[in-house]
């Protein structure tokens, strides 16, 4: 792999491990919330910006609104 596709693919292993850590574990609701239209990002999936370092931002942003009790 080139080093940005390995930079993103680390980048995503991480938000995945820690949403999976927010969502208790709970892997059914987590995949959920991954493939179901948020209204914090547009309207759009979280696993949809997958492919942009920003969109991975704006994910991680919404799971820790979510770990401090603002559910999106």
């Amino acid at each position: 792999f080139p080093s940005h596709d390995m930079q993103q693919i680390l980048a995503i292993t991480d938000l995945l491990t820690e949403g999976l850590l927010i969502f208790n574990n709970e892997k059914s609701k987590f995949d959920s919330w991954l493939s179901s239209s948020n209204l914090s990002l547009n309207g759009r999936t979280p696993m949809s910006l997958f492919d942009t370092q920003t969109g991975l931002r704006e994910v991680q942003n919404c799971l820790h609104r979510i770990e401090y009790g603002n559910f999106a």
